[in-house]
């Protein structure tokens, strides 16, 4: 009942998908996660991903993408565990974070939603990084927050991005094994995720990775680490490539690689026929997998770019489900309802492959408003429609409703005078 209100309604927003406030009540309670049938984060990541892993036997390698979104509430002030995230101008504004993975099929590019986990470092269970260290060294002078993160520590109910990041690679590796033992398993992250002590995280586990490198790195001792010349270098022309959904055309690649400290490295340039750079900075990827020619630099860069991919993810999510638009309060609800909305945007992605192939799509499409473009948008449109359809229907049925009563009312209160 949830998730046909979500699709018909196209938000997350229990008030507006409820009929009245007993079922507002009831929706809240369902993912307050305080009964024993509730939905909850857990459950749905442990279903959504070991759906996925079992439908992985046989393959011989999988490429996992994991980055965050923020759900952005600007205008909030109340929301239980509130925290701070940045706006597309990179100001802080108010709104939790998510981190999330999605299974990319590199031939043909489809996409598979695996694992959501919202958080906030607005949660007094959040300890960064850098709290973390200032309570190590006794520079953390807020004596409450001293005595609230010696007791996290000592029961580990703390958790940070850091923690989060490799609780997902590791339960999608453990998912994936499990399916498939001899599968390899390449995770791909933005620079935002660049640690040597994740890079060891991952190589432990027996996967590989391809992350960004933030431009300048610095050491334990606070020094900056700048990697110089590499080994090796190549040009390669191309007739058409698209970055950040721009179409750049007679596009020039320059690839260098080599090894640093013990990995491999990858630095890209690309200029645009009149010699223009077309990334501001070049782009330095960091690999466990060893660079010794051509042809693995140009696929440690392939692998990267398809990072981009979650990106339609998010914009699916936002857009078309309203993952930003709930307005309750506690934060156990809403972080199941971020999760739900991803559970249930999975599903569009599963069957993209199938939208102009399967008739039922098409016509689905067709009512949501398509002329000949088969697209997630269209089809979403079309359920909804068919979804109302369908909740009248149930209503008709329930009043004893007939159809030229429908047909009187119509008559009456629009301006349209031939329904048939």
């Amino acid at each position: 009942m949830l998730s046909e209100r979500i699709l018909t309604f196209h938000s997350i927003q229990l008030w507006k998908l409820s009929e009245d406030n007993k079922e507002y009540e009831r929706f809240k309670t369902m993912l307050s996660g305080h009964l024993k049938n509730s939905i909850n984060l857990t459950q749905l990541n442990v279903s959504l991903l070991a759906d996925k892993a079992d439908s992985l036997r046989g393959k011989p390698y999988v490429v996992v993408i994991h980055d965050g979104s923020d759900i952005r509430k600007p205008e909030s002030k109340k929301l239980e565990s509130l925290g701070w995230v940045k706006d597309l101008d990179g100001k802080w504004i108010r709104g939790y974070g998510s981190f999330n993975s999605v299974l990319v099929d590199v031939k043909t590019a489809r996409l598979e939603l695996l694992r959501c986990t919202p958080y906030s470092n607005g949660d007094p269970l959040f300890v960064s990084k850098q709290e973390a260290k200032d309570y190590e060294q006794g520079q953390l002078k807020d004596a409450t927050r001293r005595k609230e993160i010696e007791a996290l520590l000592d029961s580990k109910q703390h958790y940070n991005l850091e923690s989060i990041t490799r609780d997902h690679i590791a339960s999608v590796h453990q998912a994936i094994k499990a399916a498939s033992p001899d599968c390899l398993i390449i995770h791909v992250l933005d620079r935002g995720f660049d640690d040597e002590a994740l890079f060891d995280y991952i190589t432990d586990l027996g996967d590989y990775f391809v992350i960004r490198m933030r431009k300048h790195r610095k050491d334990e001792q606070g020094e900056k680490l700048i990697v110089k010349d590499l080994e090796a270098e190549m040009v390669k022309d191309y007739d058409k490539v698209v970055f950040n959904e721009k179409t750049y055309c007679q596009a020039q690649g320059r690839f260098e690689w080599g090894a640093w400290k013990g990995y491999g490295i990858t630095r890209v340039r690309f200029t645009t026929k009149s010699g223009a750079a077309i990334f501001k900075e070049p782009l330095l990827l960091g690999s466990n997998l060893e660079i010794k020619g051509r042809l693995m630099a140009l696929l440690i860069f392939e692998l990267y770019m398809h990072r981009a991919k979650i990106e339609s993810v998010f914009r699916f999510l936002k857009q078309v489900l309203g993952w930003e638009d709930f307005l309750v309060r506690d934060w156990e609800t809403i972080k199941n309802l971020i999760a739900f909305g991803f559970y249930i945007g999975g599903f569009f992605f599963e069957i993209e492959h199938e939208l102009t192939k399967d008739p039922t799509v098409q016509w689905l499409a067709q009512l949501g408003g398509a002329k000949g473009k088969v697209t997630r948008g269209f089809v979403m449109k079309g359920l909804t429609k068919l979804l109302v359809v369908e909740s009248v229907n149930r209503f008709r049925k329930q009043n004893n409703i007939s159809d030229e009563q429908v047909q009187a009312v119509l008559k009456r209160f629009t301006l349209l005078k031939n329904f048939s």
